[in-house]
Formats: C-alpha cells, structure tokens, sequence
C-alpha cells in the first residue's frame, strides 16, 4: 500500500448500531431494550431473495419502507403482518403514509432457534393533538 491509498479514520461516536452497513432496522438499531421509535410507513416491497446473517437466504421478502427517507426497511414476517392487519385492516394502502412505533420484543425464538430480541410493530399511539 502506498501512501495515495491511504485515507485518514474519522472518529465515531453515538451508537454502535451506525457501524452496520445493512438498511435493515434490526435489534441492535435500539439503544435500550424499551427504546420506543416512530416512522411512517412510504411503502410496501418485495425482494425476491434476501441474504440473511449466517448466509441464510430467504425468498419473496415482504418489507415496510419506514421513515421520511424511505431507506429503512423492516421484514413483515407473519407477527408483524397480523399485527398491520389487526391495526391497519385487510387492505396495504391503508397503512401507507400511517405512522408506526418500533419496539422490542424480547426472549424471541429465531428462525435458527436460538432466542433473543425481535423488532415489533404497532400503530402509533394518538398525540395531544389527535395525530401521532
């Protein structure tokens, strides 16, 4: 390596959950176990193949497009979709533009079977003034 390749480090600070390079909000985008975070639905998408941690590979993966960016997404599994249903009704238009709360769920058996954390999803609750 000569000297043109190498660029200066910058500090970090705030959160280890920044170092991530995935635009999939995970538990570790949580500071503490009962960090509540509110987006806006912008979308609903599918991918047709997603590559998990452990290199476990998934097909058809229905995601939330959250935040005013539209760059976080988070996996609808089947607790979640039965609790957009259960908020929103039937129909995925009517969640969109529809604010959420990101949570934890914690003691959560994985797909691998191990347990820990999950992110969950509910209808943000009203403010003062009537919206959330």
């Amino acid at each position: 390596m000569n000297d043109s390749d190498k660029s200066t480090p910058t500090e970090v600070s705030g959160y280890w959950s920044q170092l991530r390079k995935s635009e999939w909000i995970s538990s570790e985008d949580f500071p503490t176990a009962d960090t509540v975070v509110v987006k806006t639905i912008q979308n609903v998408v599918k991918f047709p193949s997603v590559t998990w941690q452990h290199g476990r590979t998934e097909n058809d993966v229905p995601a939330l497009v959250l935040g005013e960016s539209g760059h976080r997404l988070l996996h609808i599994n089947s607790t979640i979709r039965r609790r957009l249903i259960a908020d929103f009704g039937a129909r995925i238009g009517d969640a969109i533009g529809q604010q959420v709360e990101l949570y934890l769920e914690q003691n959560v058996r994985r797909p691998d079977g191990s347990r820990g954390p999950a992110v969950r999803v509910r209808r943000a609750a009203a403010t003062k003034g009537g919206e959330a």
